[in-house]
């Protein structure tokens, strides 16, 4: 008989959509939305490139700290509820980016901003993932944060055109209004935490001796107390916060960089975008990789070539 995931696409594949649209408007939003407010910013408020820098390095440090307490978190509270929060809290951050004339308000802002992009799609994302894929999880982690990167290539390019077209607090609003009125009802009305909650098995595969699947025999996850005295924990967490931070660092304000060098403002935004667009695609090839090899001999592979990539992303 065929099983239930088999009559159409299996329900876990719609939920990684679901969750890339998270990372795209959320953490995409912290990451990449700078690009389009940074220089009116500076001429609106007087702060300069070097404050706002710090306020954004602040925001991404907070975001990667929250991980490890909201994947503590998600072992006690339901996914569906922590990302319903994140799409919550993350449509009121984004609507009040643009309308902070303090420097600290916007800095706490954006510290929000950052968290709720991890409970809405980051960590929390990746969590959902892992419930409902065991098989092709490395490709649904790949389509998950795809959404991320994407972000880059559209929307700090659709922003510039709201402030060109009316101001910055307008841009934030509208984006903000947008967040809250698709991506927060359909975070509660679509996800489920297991896919045994709706009669389903991971991957959409059903046991061939009709017994039970993999996750559901698998071993309780370590609580967050014993994570952090896991020494494995900190040599593979330093690592790859090290690099998001520094990734996000550049990424997050390549188009004022290229309008020093002397391009209009929509072709600097291309460039950037045209950057995203890339890391995007890079963002399924690692998913697609890890599915082939060893996670961590991939992510050695990967962070060699950043390591050479990065001297050449920053222009003179």
């Amino acid at each position: 008989m065929t099983s239930r995931q088999n009559e159409k696409v299996f329900y876990g594949w719609k939920l990684s959509f679901l969750a890339a649209f998270g990372n795209f408007m959320i953490q995409g939003g912290a990451v990449y939305l700078m690009n389009a407010f940074i220089e009116p910013f500076s001429g609106l408020y007087g702060w300069s490139r070097g404050e706002i820098g710090t306020a954004l390095g602040i925001g991404s440090f907070c975001g990667m700290a929250a991980a490890p307490f909201l994947a503590s978190l998600a072992m006690k509270v339901s996914l569906r509820v922590i990302m319903t929060l994140g799409a919550l809290f993350g449509g009121v951050s984004l609507f009040l980016l643009g309308q902070f004339t303090s420097l600290t308000l916007f800095t706490l802002n954006f510290c929000v901003l950052w968290i709720a992009g991890q409970a809405c799609g980051g960590v929390i994302a990746n969590a959902l993932m892992s419930n409902w894929f065991i098989k092709y999880r490395g490709r649904a982690f790949g389509i998950v944060n795809f959404g991320m990167s994407f972000s880059g290539a559209i929307l700090p390019f659709v922003a510039l055109i709201l402030i060109k077209l009316f101001s910055v607090q307008t841009a934030s609003a509208i984006l903000g209004v947008f967040l809250l009125a698709i991506l927060l009802p359909a975070t509660w009305l679509f996800v489920r935490d297991t896919p045994e909650s709706m009669g389903l098995h991971p991957d959409g595969i059903e046991p061939l001796d009709g017994g039970e699947s993999v996750e559901s025999t698998a071993e309780t996850p370590p609580t967050i107390r014993e994570l952090l005295r896991d020494p494995l924990v900190y040599r593979v967490a330093i690592p790859f916060t090290l690099a998001i931070l520094a990734s996000a660092g550049v990424v997050g304000q390549l188009k004022p960089r290229f309008s020093d060098l002397g391009f209009d403002d929509f072709t600097a935004m291309g460039f950037m975008c045209a950057t995203a667009f890339f890391t995007a695609s890079g963002k399924y090839i690692w998913g697609w990789v890890c599915d082939k090899i060893p996670p961590l001999r991939a992510a050695k592979i990967f962070f060699i070539y950043c390591v050479g990539a990065f001297p050449l992303s920053v222009p003179p």
